[in-house]
């Protein structure tokens, strides 16, 4: 049968950050509150991390879902142009000055602003409704 230690973990001795392939990520876990952090990491940190989080400003957009039924096809022209420049931006095959405003102007071509108007639309009636 398994046991849990009640040591923080850490590595391997003679092992580091520097050294050592292996990590522990928290974000792995479903309640990083009910993990130890690791050796050289603030005792207080999962405290710390609880007290950010219940004093952290709740954005004024939660709940906002875009109905994206009127921009269908806008969405898809732009997606295509994005699919067709974003990994020769991205690893830099093609020149950026060049290239990016012939970008800029095909999302533009696209109907990019559409969707952009679409989306501030909405998001001022519904910012409306909850006042």
């Amino acid at each position: 049968m398994a046991t849990w230690s009640t040591q923080p973990p850490s590595y391997v001795e003679g092992q580091d950050a520097t050294s050592c392939q292996y990590h522990a990520v928290d974000f792995l876990y479903g309640d990083n509150f009910a993990i130890y952090p690791w050796v050289g990491t603030s005792p207080d940190m999962r405290e710390r991390q609880l007290e950010a989080m219940n004093n952290s400003e709740i954005s004024p957009y939660l709940g906002f879902a875009l109905d994206t039924t009127t921009v269908q096809n806008e969405i898809t022209a732009v997606s295509n142009v994005i699919a067709e420049y974003k990994f020769a931006l991205e690893y830099g095959t093609i020149d950026p000055g060049t290239e990016l405003p012939k970008f800029i102007e095909r999302l533009d071509e696209s109907g990019a602003q559409k969707i952009i108007d679409q989306a501030q639309r909405q998001l001022d009636e519904w910012l409306a409704q909850q006042n």
